[in-house]
């Protein structure tokens, strides 16, 4: 009887061994596949001397008919093929019928003014890649000119309100998350016209503090700005969310109203909320490592019904 018995013991710990090692792989094809994904389908347009990549969904429904455009732009080290997944705006698109497009950052990182990361650093003009691929959209669909809009995450977020103080004659709307306006790009934000802000934002975001720090506005002080410059009246609208998933968040919206232009200015605040995109891939953000996610709102699906109310 022990003589089998220590026959059979290498092969169960082979079998153990193995089972560990599958386990331990996992995690290296998962992120194997996610570069790979990420690398298929992108397409290319030259700027400046230097090829610049960005990814599209048109939906099926698309007969060269005039379609609203959406930009997303994605976080800091992140891409676009992560952002579809983080957001859901293919199905939104497909859905409701727009087309969206994910550019794709410098280094995966935005020029969009805290002097902090690569494009920003070398100089990048991603406000002139931005109009440049906006030019190359319009010259291959039909995309209907007033209904241009961008919204991003983080970094994406911050090059957003960016384009906002600088291509406000071409973009019909902006929605940040999790991003405010950094010092560098307030100091020197001039928008043409009266421009539609969302922005949505968790109390507990470290990424982009609520309060504020030496490179970015405080969230208060980014809505005062956008409020001020659209000329919105004193009334402030204030609506509570149903809390409706035990998340540890609740949600707020505070909807400046008598802008000029009907250009609203929301913000939601997400009480408790992190560095997240709410509603949002939860594996994508790694199930809350940059704090709570809120389930309350889903935030792609915000963005895209504060949109439909805007345009020119």
């Amino acid at each position: 009887m022990s003589k089998q018995t220590s026959k059979q013991s290498p092969n169960t710990l082979r079998k153990v061994l193995f089972i560990l090692l599958g386990i331990a792989a996992i995690p290296l094809l998962l992120y194997g596949y996610m570069v790979a994904s990420s690398l298929i389908g992108r397409e290319t347009i030259t700027v400046d001397n230097t090829d610049r990549k960005y990814r599209i969904y048109v939906p099926s429904t698309y007969q060269e008919e005039p379609l609203p455009l959406v930009l997303v732009f994605h976080m800091l080290t992140a891409s676009g093929k992560t952002t579809e997944w983080l957001t859901g705006f293919n199905e939104i698109a497909e859905r409701e019928g727009f087309i969206v497009v994910y550019p794709e950052g410098y280094k995966n990182s935005w020029a969009e003014g805290s002097n902090l990361y690569a494009a920003d650093q070398d100089q990048i003009n991603d406000v002139g890649y931005i109009s440049a691929l906006i030019d190359k959209l319009m010259g291959e669909y039909v995309i209907d000119a007033n209904q241009i809009y961008a919204t991003g995450f983080s970094s994406g977020g911050l090059m957003v309100q960016r384009l906002g103080c600088e291509l406000s004659d071409r973009i019909s709307a902006i929605a940040s998350v999790g991003a405010t306006l950094s010092t560098n790009s307030f100091e020197s934000c001039n928008p043409q016209q009266p421009l539609p802000v969302l922005m949505i934002h968790g109390t507990e975001d470290h990424g982009v503090p609520w309060q504020g720090d030496s490179n970015y506005l405080s969230v208060p002080d980014t809505i005062e700005f956008w409020s001020k410059h659209n000329g919105c009246g004193d009334i402030l609208e204030k609506t509570q969310l149903p809390d409706i998933k035990e998340d540890g968040t609740t949600v707020k919206i505070d909807a400046y109203t008598g802008c000029l232009e009907n250009s609203s200015v929301n913000l939601y605040t997400i009480y408790e909320g992190g560095h997240t995109w709410p509603g949002g891939n939860q594996a994508v953000q790694l199930w809350g490592l940059n704090g709570r996610i809120s389930q309350d709102l889903n935030a792609s699906q915000t963005v895209w019904a504060f949109f439909q109310q805007q345009g020119r």
